[in-house]
């Protein structure tokens, strides 16, 4: 396939191309820099929440510890088929155009009397309960504040991703491209203006014969406006005559087909035959307009022969 050479559109479109991708770069940078900062101070609360969280599983480990040994594995599976499964809702978040979710309870966590008899069982079952509710919510800031992180995180990795593909891969090619066809663009335009002026200077004496002619044209062209002015004038002096009905209705205009005069025979007017009256005028000046044109064709004509213009109307 045979490649066309490139054209100056062609490196405008390419110019606006890099001017695109570089506009886009710079939006991704500062979403870079809007990510880092939001999961650097994600990852400050993310580190207190843990700690938190990690207390509170080491009171539920030593609260279910001392009540297997005071109660029993029974007390144990007791509050196990006790408390009811956590219902939870979601809700969809978004930052910099990452989604993730976050987890909310619907219900809160049952009080030690819904779920046993405190007559039945030791203070360590209501220790455990107590710890396992404390504990509920800092579970649930710890998943969100997790997820909110992974999700982060991720979209971090896919912009970094797309600057260094722009940085490394687009932006050089295009760049690479640019120049190429700049660089093709200016030796061709060189080669041109050589042309270019090695032509002028062969033919410089054709343009000086085309001159020449022009100026013989300008001429030509005044002498036949005089001589056509000259015409007109004259039409306007000369008299064509039209008539009808064996001159009963004579009409007389001139050169330009200007009427001058029109006579009517007193014989053919007639109050009860006005039609014929009035075919009888239109004919009249119908052949003095006729007259009138060919006057002026006869003239014109002559003008244009004189001046190598056959047929000038």
């Amino acid at each position: 396939m045979i490649r066309r050479p490139p054209t100056r559109n062609q490196l405008l479109e390419l110019k606006r191309n890099i001017y695109s991708f570089e506009q886009g770069k710079e939006i991704l940078e500062k979403k870079r820099d809007v990510l880092l900062q939001l999961i650097e101070n994600d990852r400050k609360g993310f580190k207190d929440v843990k700690s938190a969280f990690l207390q509170s599983c080491t009171k539920i480990y030593s609260s279910y510890t001392l009540t297997r040994l005071h109660d029993g594995e029974a007390s144990i599976s007791l509050l196990g088929v006790s408390i009811p499964p956590s219902r939870v809702s979601r809700r969809l978040n978004q930052a910099m155009g990452c989604k993730y979710p976050s987890f909310f309870p619907i219900e809160d966590f049952p009080s030690s009397t819904e779920l046993y008899d405190p007559m039945l069982f030791s203070l360590h079952v209501d220790m455990l309960i107590h710890d396992l509710a404390e504990a509920r919510k800092s579970l649930w800031e710890y998943i969100n504040l997790h997820v909110k992180l992974k999700a982060l995180e991720g979209e971090l990795r896919k912009t970094l991703l797309r600057i260094n593909t722009m940085e490394q891969s687009i932006l050089p090619k295009l760049e690479e491209e640019r120049r190429q066809i700049a660089l093709h663009l200016s030796e061709r335009e060189r080669q041109e203006q050589f042309i270019t002026k090695s032509w002028l200077k062969k033919k410089k004496t054709y343009w000086e014969v085309v001159k020449m002619k022009m100026d013989k044209l300008m001429r030509q062209a005044q002498k036949m406006q005089e001589q056509m002015l000259k015409i007109q004038e004259e039409l306007a002096n000369e008299t064509v005559e039209g008539e009808s009905g064996g001159g009963v209705v004579k009409v007389k205009c001139n050169g330009q087909g200007d009427f001058i005069s029109i006579s009517i025979d007193p014989e053919v007017v007639n109050s009860d035959d006005v039609e014929m009256l009035e075919d009888l005028i239109l004919a009249a000046i119908n052949e003095a307009q006729r007259k009138s044109k060919d006057l002026a064709n006869e003239r014109l004509s002559k003008l244009g022969a004189g001046f190598g213009l056959p047929g000038l109307i």
